[in-house]
């Protein structure tokens, strides 16, 4: 357990952005992204994240840097396989596009 065994389940572990760096922290407002994702089907979306980790993938869904889209990253190591989406029909599409993708169909 990485020696947290003592410790809360939940954790914050900071990255500090390297010197040069070009990442910006934003500020948490209501933005397009989060829209997208309210409005989507829960139910496509709990089968996505399931068929992504029933390979054994890792899934990140994050906010554009405009916030206007969502962007989806399905990691498999080294690897990785991205998508964005800019409405809501577009994210069903993209949880189409990447399944297929990480199933090899692609």
């Amino acid at each position: 357990m990485n020696g947290r065994q003592n410790e809360k389940r939940v954790y914050n572990s900071p990255r500090p952005a390297t010197t040069g760096s070009n990442i910006v922290r934003l500020p948490s407002v209501m933005d397009r992204a989060s829209g997208i994702l309210d409005a989507c089907d829960a139910i496509e979306l709990q089968y996505f994240i399931r068929a992504v980790l029933m390979l054994g993938f890792c899934v990140s869904f994050t906010s554009t840097s405009d916030r206007g889209a969502v962007s989806i990253v399905v990691f498999d190591g080294q690897t990785r396989y991205k998508s964005y989406a800019r409405s809501e029909d577009e994210l069903l599409l993209c949880y189409r596009d990447l399944r297929r993708a990480i199933g090899g169909e692609e």
